[in-house]
């Protein structure tokens, strides 16, 4: 046993140190309440952050104003929990599609049957590490569009306010989307449809709102930063499927 005073190699049963004296059991006993500690802060630290990402749900237009849960450390870890939940209902979704299967039968024709063991021809690591991976880049990514566009409108906003202002926007998407859509999607394809497209026109709207209510702009200003930025999203998205299709393709 290493003494965390003196770090001196000390045998198992020894209570104390050989060359400080210092109470080897005691050493032991405070080191368990430092890590008792430390994950008890961690624990109320999601805690929090689950309370925060609620709240950013319910009062969206007033969560920018606490400038104590826009600072990196926060955002970061609301993105995370936000980029995790949307890899399991991903996760969720595929196993159940490849699980309900459509088979043949001679009476009832196509039915629906479930096969568990197509479970074993997933590739788990894509659908978990690499899409986490994915959702944090496109969030990053769409949030850095707009803080360049605020550097050349000379506005001085946060990089990490507008990483918060997207997260705080796709919440309400991954519900409508992720969620509600797909289980609605299930019994009625239409209404799925409808949910999904209502989900993204509330999404970009909530976004437009609260980036528009942080930077303070009016008239015209207003109109050409949204159209360009969202021009620039657009380009970028549609040549990004493009490459991925011709990657598939080769």
């Amino acid at each position: 046993m290493e003494c965390k005073k003196c770090k001196t190699e000390n045998k198992e049963n020894y209570k104390f140190c050989v060359n400080c004296g210092k109470e080897l059991q005691q050493i032991e006993k405070e080191n368990k309440k430092v890590i008792e500690k430390s994950k008890s802060n961690y624990s109320k630290l999601i805690m929090n952050s689950l309370n925060d990402i609620k709240y950013y749900l319910l009062n969206p237009l007033d969560s920018l104003n606490n400038e104590s849960k826009c600072d990196i450390k926060s955002v970061s870890i609301v993105g995370m929990i936000i980029c995790l939940f949307m890899v399991i209902i991903n996760l969720l979704k595929t196993m159940i599609s490849v699980v309900r299967v459509t088979e043949f039968d001679w009476l009832k024709g196509n039915v629906y049957v479930w096969n568990f063991g197509n479970l074993k021809n997933l590739d788990y690591f894509s659908l978990i590490f690499k899409n986490f991976f994915i959702y944090m880049v496109i969030i990053l990514a769409l949030s850095f569009i707009f803080y360049v566009g605020t550097l050349i409108i000379k506005k001085e906003v946060k990089y990490e306010k507008i990483v918060l202002i997207s997260l705080i926007s796709i919440i309400p998407f991954v519900l409508g989307n992720m969620i509600i859509s797909s289980l609605v999607g299930l019994l009625f394809v239409n209404a799925g449809i409808l949910f999904l497209i209502i989900s993204l026109v509330y999404t970009v709207s909530l976004f437009i709102i609260l980036i528009n209510e942080e930077l303070k702009l009016k008239g015209y200003q207003k109109l050409f930063f949204n159209v360009i930025c969202f021009s620039i999203i657009i380009c970028f998205s549609y040549f990004g499927v493009v490459n991925i299709n011709l990657l598939n393709l080769i």
